[in-house]
């Protein structure tokens, strides 16, 4: 963070007060940093795509990394809490049955919606299953992202032979 980053002039933004609320509680516990923090990064992100500048800075990949991290975490708690149950299977099945799109789950509503009107178990297991879902979802997104950052600054690299 530059000195004028710790040092600039408090500036006004009107948001949404339970938005704004929210998003101060999420963002250390997802993040590992403050909601004030985050929001410089966004807005310095946005500004130098604004500009035409490289949209991929070096807080973005780390924010990824950390993103995917904390989703695997998420996902591994969640999916041991569902084996403990003994439904996860059954879950899965279900939700293989209504041909859910595996690689990037773009089908998810629609199956969703189907596994409410079909599952016969605990209310509280699918909906704890459907979080698994979204978060599985997420976590390919950002693994596509960092692929291709990584893909990218593999292209920067000269090969042994070109050098």
């Amino acid at each position: 963070m530059s000195q004028l980053e710790k040092t600039g002039k408090p500036t006004t933004v009107y948001l949404n007060p339970k938005a704004w609320s929210e998003y101060k509680a999420l963002v250390p516990l997802k993040l590992n940093k403050s909601a004030s923090e985050r929001l410089r990064e966004l807005i310095n992100k946005d500004l130098a795509e604004l500009k035409g500048a490289e949209a991929t800075t070096p807080f973005d990949y780390d924010d990824l990394k950390r993103q995917h991290h904390l989703l695997i975490r998420d996902i591994d708690q969640i999916e041991k809490t569902l084996r403990k149950h003994g439904v996860y299977d059954q879950l899965v099945d279900l939700a293989e049955n209504l041909k859910i799109d595996k690689t990037n789950y773009s089908n998810l509503k629609n199956v969703v919606r189907d596994m409410f009107n079909q599952w016969e178990g605990h209310q509280e297991e699918l909906h704890l299953f459907v979080s698994l879902l979204e978060l599985v979802k997420e976590k390919r997104g950002i693994e596509h992202e960092l692929k291709q950052i990584r893909l990218e600054s593999c292209r920067l690299v000269p090969k042994k032979n070109e050098e």
